[in-house]
């Protein structure tokens, strides 16, 4: 029966090492990219801030063609009203957009570093085969 205070046996060939780390290395990628994909999908919350901005706009629309004079009386304080809601829809709108733009920078990121990754991958493939061509044709 295994103790639960003995580490794992690592691996102590070196290209194991290096395989389990570049392994370990390409799941963080992949959780970090899963957790992004999972930030950047639509919020049902959205399309309610998009109507919020839409309902405002209409509404102080509304009131500036019902009273063009801004007096002392109710109608005014409706119009202001509709002004502080039309001002705070557009803020909270505003925030979510760069929210927004902040995570796909960071999906961009992910994405350039895992694309560097294949690059350099396909160049060692590549000096693996031409090696091995020009052994095989030294060998005849």
């Amino acid at each position: 029966m295994a103790r639960r205070d003995v580490p794992p046996p690592y691996p102590r060939d070196k290209e194991e090492l290096i395989r389990d780390f570049t392994v370990a290395g390409r799941l963080r990628d992949i959780r970090d990219s899963v957790r992004l994909r999972d930030q950047l999908m639509p919020r049902w919350w959205e399309a309610g801030v998009g109507v919020l901005q839409f309902g405002a706009a209409l509404g102080l629309l509304a009131s500036l063609v019902q009273y063009a004079g801004l007096r002392e009386d109710p109608m005014g304080h409706f119009i202001v009203f509709w002004f502080i809601l039309t001002l705070l829809s557009l803020v909270l709108g505003f925030e979510f957009l760069i929210l927004r733009l902040h995570h796909m920078r960071r999906a961009h990121v992910v994405a350039l570093r895992l694309i560097e990754k294949l690059d350099e991958r396909i160049a060692a493939l590549e000096g693996d085969a031409r090696e091995q061509g020009g052994e095989q044709e030294t060998s005849r």
